[in-house]
């Protein structure tokens, strides 16, 4: 059998490979073959992780992505009237909570902390010491 010489290999070399006689796939051959199966399945992979790394670096960059269409099945709420405020003035809605509800802000000097820090290890040491 005599395979296309260069740059004249066609596109699809499965066909190639499938037209092989059985009789010249030697366990040579049929391990480059394997290598071969083996590596087109990774150039694929990889061929899609560039498109896909492309695409990263084009929404990191802040460009256009291509975004699927988005589905306008409810309607816009920028076609509605405002609702009246209230008789206090403000807008109707749930009342929002402090930001400091439930923490509470314990401030240290250095000097105290130190202080501190200081103590505990002398009550460590004398603890270990006494032994």
């Amino acid at each position: 059998m005599s395979l296309p010489a260069g740059n004249d290999i066609p596109s699809d070399w499965r066909s190639v490979i499938a037209a092989i006689p059985e009789a010249e796939k030697t366990p040579l051959v049929r391990l480059l073959l394997q290598v071969i199966e083996q590596q087109a399945q990774r150039i694929g992979f990889l061929e899609a992780k560039v498109v896909s790394l492309e695409a990263e670096i084009v929404r990191l960059k802040g460009g256009p992505v291509k975004k699927p269409p988005a589905s306008n099945s409810k309607p816009s709420e920028l076609s509605k009237p405002a609702k009246p405020a209230t008789e206090d003035g403000k807008r109707p809605g749930k009342e929002k909570a402090g930001k400091k509800r439930g923490h509470s802000t314990f401030l240290l000097s250095f000097a105290r902390l130190r202080d501190i820090m200081q103590r505990r290890a002398r009550l460590l040491f004398l603890r270990t010491a006494t032994r």
